[in-house]
């Protein structure tokens, strides 16, 4: 018998599950499922309390972000707005990859360009014919002498041809082109010469003429074979003795007696016109008279002092290879001038202090350190200021040199820097170079010009301001310079020269105008053509000048 069935309990239907809607690609959002009204109602109240909060709490200038739309289902379920397609991380990534294709592919297109660009065609252009010949560039040192020298020669045959300005054309273009050879200095005696109305070359341009013209003849004479000798003519019969009957009747032709020659002979050369001294000079006994018509020598007639002759002409002022304040070199042109043969000695400053008055101090005068002189009287006086300078300077009817000139007659036209040999001038004592000596007793100390004591013994004022820079703002061949027109520094300072411890003429330096040294002294000038040397001008307001000593 069947067990009986146990009660049955009705099953709860099964009511169908709301559809899922489709994930969306990204940023999806599921809140929970509230549980009835009121909490949904909570849950939008406290979202929206949230986001006024948030809004109150950001920047008043920020931009408001745009509330993205929401959409909410039958079911409750909030979900934002679809992502678009493009937006996508693939869509993305897709984009990189074509923009990075396009970039290389370019790339690669600049790449195939610049190659071909430079690699030309690729195929060896052929010509024919002979390959070029290699041109080897001649690096030897051109012959400056030889050169000078050519040109110099050129001059002479164009001054014997008398072309003169063609000749000082191409001896101008030698002393321009070729400083410092022997030919450029050949060419500036000649200028000189030219310059006091001599000839250019004397006898030298004779000389080289004869000699051309003697080559040209020997060119032009045939040197073939002898051209073939003419043949002996046929005799010819002797004349009939004339008839002595008709020899009789005739008489003899008359011949009248020639003249002796007479004798050639030279034309004496016209005599020289001696130029009158400025007054207070006088020539000194047997002088020479050169060729400018000046006496060589003459004598001051307040003083004494004897003075050489410095003929005018262009010489080379300062060096290249100096100190600074001695370059750069430059030619100067000077008009002639006498200066003193020695330094102004103490016996002559004394002189000029009696006859003006002034308190003598010949004490003061001399060095602390002499060479035992026969006299003192003989030393050059020292201790001077340049002032004190200028005023006996002013007494004697002479001017302190200009630095071209001190430096003119130092040096002389041929550039030399020290003297004859380049030895320094030597010292009787032993003590030192400042140690002050008798004038004209240095036998090596002599100028070209004939002057003492320019290389060594006391330094010397000239009539200059002092400026290291002045050589600097010259410009070539200037015309009897004075030098700056009033001293650079806050001091004035003037020109001194001589004193350099290796005789080197160049030397230049400045000193105060009050500045008195016991190795420091002075020698006269006196331009006798151009104008006369400018000196430098104190100020009025120096107190410290001495007792009737007149500015500087």
């Amino acid at each position: 018998m069947d067990e009986p069935l146990e009660p049955y309990e009705p099953l709860e239907p099964v009511l169908p599950r709301p559809s899922t809607p489709a994930y969306l690609p990204r940023l999806w959002k599921s809140p929970p499922e509230p549980e009835d009204e009121a909490v949904a109602a909570r849950e939008k109240k406290k979202r929206e309390a949230e986001a006024s909060k948030a809004a109150a709490d950001k920047p008043k200038h920020r931009k408001k972000k745009k509330a993205e739309p929401v959409a909410v289902d039958a079911s409750g379920t909030v979900k934002l707005e679809e992502t678009p397609v493009l937006d996508t991380y693939e869509a993305r990534q897709r984009a990189r990859w074509i923009i990075g294709g396009l970039l290389t592919a370019i790339g690669l297109i600049a790449l195939f360009i610049i190659l071909k660009t430079f690699q030309g065609s690729g195929e060896e252009e052929i010509r024919e014919g002979e390959p070029p010949s290699l041109v080897i560039a001649n690096v030897t040192k051109p012959n400056l002498e030889l050169e000078a020298r050519t040109i110099l020669n050129n001059a002479k045959l164009s001054d014997r041809k008398g072309k003169g300005q063609v000749a000082l054309d191409l001896l101008n273009k030698v002393v321009k082109t070729y400083p410092g050879t022997a030919a450029a200095r050949e060419a500036l005696h000649a200028i000189d010469r030219n310059r006091h109305g001599q000839s250019l070359f004397g006898d030298d341009s004779t000389a080289l003429a004869s000699r051309t013209r003697s080559a040209s003849s020997a060119a032009s004479t045939p040197t073939g074979p002898s051209p073939p000798k003419p043949e002996p003519k046929a005799p010819v019969a002797p004349a009939p003795a004339p008839d002595p009957a008709i020899a009789a009747t005739t008489s003899p032709p008359i011949i009248a007696p020639q003249p002796a020659p007479l004798p050639i002979t030279a034309p004496a050369p016209a005599p020289i016109a001696l130029k009158p001294l400025p007054r207070g000079f006088r020539p000194k006994p047997n002088a020479t008279i050169h060729a400018s018509g000046w006496p060589t020598r003459i004598v001051c007639e307040r003083d004494g002092a004897e003075m050489v002759l410095v003929p005018g002409g262009t010489f080379l002022m300062g060096r290249e290879d100096g100190d600074p304040p001695e370059r750069p070199a430059h030619r100067v042109v000077l008009s002639t001038y006498y200066i003193d043969l020695h330094e102004v000695t103490v016996r002559q400053f004394v002189q000029f202090l009696k006859e003006t008055g002034r308190p003598v101090d010949a004490a003061r005068l001399t060095a602390r350190e002499t060479a035992a002189p026969t006299s003192p009287e003989d030393l050059p006086a020292v201790n001077l200021s340049a002032r004190e300078a200028k005023a006996y300077c002013n007494w004697a009817e002479r001017k302190l040199p200009t630095e071209a000139q001190w430096e003119m007659a130092a040096r002389s036209a041929d550039g030399r820097i020290s003297y004859w040999n380049g030895e320094i001038p030597r010292k009787n004592s032993p003590k030192g170079i400042r140690v002050m000596e008798p004038v004209m007793t240095l036998p090596s100390d002599v100028a070209p010009c004939g002057a003492f004591d320019m290389g060594a013994n006391a330094w010397e004022w000239t009539a200059e301001y002092y400026d290291s820079r002045y050589y600097k703002q010259l410009r070539d061949l200037v015309q009897d310079p004075t030098g700056p027109k009033e001293s650079p520094a806050k001091i004035a300072q003037v020109t001194v020269k001589g004193g350099s411890k290796a005789g080197i003429l160049t030397w230049r330096d400045g000193l105060k105008l009050e500045t008195r040294l016991p190795y420091l002294g002075f020698r006269g000038a006196l331009s006798v053509e151009g104008a006369p040397a400018a000196s430098p001008t104190a100020p009025a307001t120096d107190t410290k000048l001495p007792s009737g000593v007149v500015p500087f």
